[in-house]
């Protein structure tokens, strides 16, 4: 196809066409490097946005942990170790105390009539008390 001038006009469009998608693939890598550009920006100021944030968290925390030490070493004043230690003797005589009881209550005894004596199972420190009770007992059976 020819104009008035004798130039092929399909030569001068494909050109044409070239040039311009030349164009837009310059204009499309200059677009993404913008893109680009701007996405790291958007991540930079994210950064800095979260690390803002723990900076201000890690500061609370060290108020807390300011406050609480004080709190503690007040605390500490008027805490005295002595208390402690005569609870724990308390706890321990009391607990002593319920064990022999507890002891006393859960022993089992037998008659022997053979022997004429008793077989004795736990805690020796109970011998006179269960022989005294049993003698009682004995005597009010014979009345």
């Amino acid at each position: 196809m020819t104009n008035d001038w004798g130039l092929n006009l399909t030569l001068f469009t494909q050109n044409n066409v070239k040039a311009k998608a030349m164009r837009i693939l310059k204009e499309r890598k200059l677009y993404e490097g913008q893109r680009d550009q701007l996405q790291q920006q958007s991540f930079n100021m994210e950064q800095a946005s979260f690390t803002t944030e723990n900076l201000k968290n890690v500061m609370t925390t060290v108020d807390a942990m300011k406050t609480a030490n004080q709190t503690m070493k007040q605390q500490y004043k008027k805490f005295n170790i002595d208390n402690i230690e005569v609870t724990g003797h308390y706890r321990r005589n009391c607990t002593e105390k319920c064990i022999v009881h507890t002891d006393l209550c859960s022993k089992w005894y037998t008659y022997t009539p053979t022997h004429a004596s008793y077989k004795y199972y736990g805690n020796s420190k109970c011998k006179t008390r269960w022989r005294r009770s049993w003698n009682r007992q004995m005597r009010s059976r014979k009345h």
